[in-house]
């Protein structure tokens, strides 16, 4: 009796009006995750990728194998949450990962190694969201335990800001300024990793500083400014 309809050409039209404003060379990440945010993770992704979106966004090891094993070969990076049990699927398929911490270096040296593939992964940088990342602080401890992992290949370093769609935006070039910070220290490292990314959907439209090499978005979600994507039926 209550059903949804899904215009994927509507999702198309999201990302086109994305793009436009984007700087010249930055990548789109089409975060997927909760099932697209229940729109049906599968179609969306197909759509996303199809668009042009550079690589996708899942919250946890699961859904990023669903995604795999649904036929989707274009990149894949985790976000949150991964399960030692699915580590060995995860490297089988290719699948970036988000890490927050060191804890799971060893596992995922031994199981990249065991499997003779590198295995892409992001550090995440708590830079104010108080959720997921690290501390600003021991990014160079953790960046150095990476590199000392033949296996494992420091493909991006991403934050994310807590408080760009609440309207607080000093907050937020706040939080970009802690993000620089630690940019910078790498930079003195000679450090650059090859994707760096902080902007959120809203970020998108109201930092454009914060664009870097790529930015995350839900390309199926809108209302912070009806003016600016499609409607959804």
């Amino acid at each position: 009796r209550v059903w949804a309809e899904i215009d994927l050409s509507a999702i198309r039209s999201n990302l086109n009006v994305i793009r436009r404003h984007l700087r010249p060379g930055v990548r789109i990440l089409a975060v997927v995750k909760a099932d697209a945010y229940g729109l049906g993770a599968v179609p969306v992704a197909w759509t996303a990728l199809s668009a042009g979106a550079g690589c996708l966004g899942v919250g946890d090891s699961s859904e990023a194998l669903q995604l795999r094993e649904n036929g989707i070969t274009g990149p894949i990076l985790i976000l949150g949450a991964i399960i030692e049990e699915e580590i060995s699927r995860v490297v089988e398929y290719d699948i970036g990962v988000t890490l927050h911490s060191g804890d799971l270096l060893p596992l995922l040296e031994e199981e990249a190694r065991r499997r003779d593939r590198v295995l892409r992964v992001h550090l995440k940088v708590d830079t104010g969201m108080g959720r997921l990342g690290t501390s600003p602080a021991r990014v160079m401890d953790i960046v150095r335990d990476i590199q000392s992992c033949p296996h494992l290949e420091l493909e991006g370093i991403c934050t994310h800001f807590s408080s760009v769609a609440s309207g607080n935006i000093e907050y937020t070039r706040d939080q970009l300024a802690r993000f620089r910070e630690v940019l910078d220290d790498l930079a003195r490292e000679g450090i650059r990793p090859p994707v760096i990314h902080a902007s959120n959907s809203v970020g998108i439209f109201t930092l454009p500083e914060a664009q870097f090499d790529m930015v995350r978005t839900g390309i199926a979600l809108f209302g912070f400014d009806p003016g600016l994507f499609s409607s959804l039926h």
